[in-house]
C-alpha cells in the first residue's frame, strides 16, 4: 500500500505517450460525431496541453483499464477551494513512508527513486458521485493533493470545476488523497466532458457526454473483475 502511495505521487499529473499501447473502447456514439462537438466546445472551454514528466516512462499505465485496476476509486468532484486559494504541502521523505518501512526506504535509496522532500498544491473538494471506490470511506468533503513538481503538467484546480477524475488515499491526513490529471476530465455546465491532457485516445473522449462514460468505466470495472 506505501508503495502503492508513493507511486500514486509520482503519477500526479503525469502523461506518457506509448503509441498504439493505448486501449481504445468503443464509445456508444461515432468517434466523429464527438470530434466535432468537441472542436466546439474548445472555443467555450479551457484546455491544458500536458508534456511528459521525469519518471512518466515506467510509472505510467497506458490504458483506461491499468487506471481502473490500479487505482481505488474513481470520482466526480467538484472544486470548492482551488489551489489559488490554499498553501503549499512540504512532507520530508521519510514521511512519505509508513512505519516498519525502512527497509522499502533503503532500496529507494539505492535505486535512485528516494526524495528528500516533496511538496505538494493541495485543493479541497466535494464528491457528488463515487464511480469506483474499493476502499471502505466514502467521504463527501475530501483534500486532493498534486504533486508540486507536476504543476505545469495538468489540471490547475480552482473553485466551481467539476472533474471526474481517479484518486488515491494517501496517510497525510483524514480524506485525503492524491489526484491523478491522467484519465481526467473537466465536465462541462451543459454535461460534456473535455479531457484534462493533450494526449490520444484520452482526448478523442471529448465531447462525450458525462453520462455515458460514467457507465463506460462502470462496465469496464464490471468486466474486469
Amino acid at each position: 500500500m506505501k508503495r502503492k502511495i508513493l507511486l500514486a505521487a509520482a503519477l500526479c499529473a503525469v502523461v506518457a505517450v506509448a503509441a498504439g499501447a493505448f486501449l481504445y473502447i468503443k464509445a456508444p456514439e461515432s468517434l466523429e460525431s464527438r470530434a466535432a462537438r468537441y472542436e466546439q466546445l474548445l472555443v467555450k472551454y479551457p484546455y491544458y496541453k500536458v508534456g511528459m514528466p521525469i519518471m512518466a516512462d515506467y510509472l505510467y499505465f497506458p490504458t483506461l483499464e491499468g487506471y481502473i485496476d490500479y487505482y481505488d476509486v474513481c470520482a466526480v468532484i467538484e472544486v470548492t477551494k482551488g489551489m489559488d486559494n490554499t498553501e503549499p504541502l512540504v512532507i520530508e521523505g521519510e514521511d512519505l513512508f509508513g512505519e516498519g518501512e525502512e527497509e522499502t526506504i533503503k532500496q529507494y535509496k539505492e535505486d535512485g527513486l528516494f526524495i528528500a522532500h516533496a511538496t505538494y498544491s493541495p485543493y479541497e473538494a466535494k464528491v457528488t458521485e463515487y464511480i469506483i471506490n474499493k476502499t471502505e470511506m466514502s467521504p463527501e468533503n475530501i483534500l486532493i493533493m498534486y504533486g508540486l513538481l507536476f504543476q505545469d503538467y495538468g489540471i490547475q484546480a480552482r473553485e466551481g470545476m467539476k472533474i471526474i477524475m481517479f484518486l488515491s488515499p494517501n496517510n497525510f491526513g483524514e480524506n485525503t488523497f492524491y489526484g491523478i490529471s491522467v484519465w481526467a476530465f473537466f465536465i462541462t455546465d451543459d454535461g460534456y466532458i473535455m479531457p484534462a491532457v493533450n494526449e490520444e485516445p484520452i482526448k478523442e473522449y471529448g465531447g462525450m457526454k458525462l453520462d455515458d462514460y460514467i457507465k463506460y468505466i462502470k462496465e469496464v470495472y464490471k468486466s474486469a473483475k
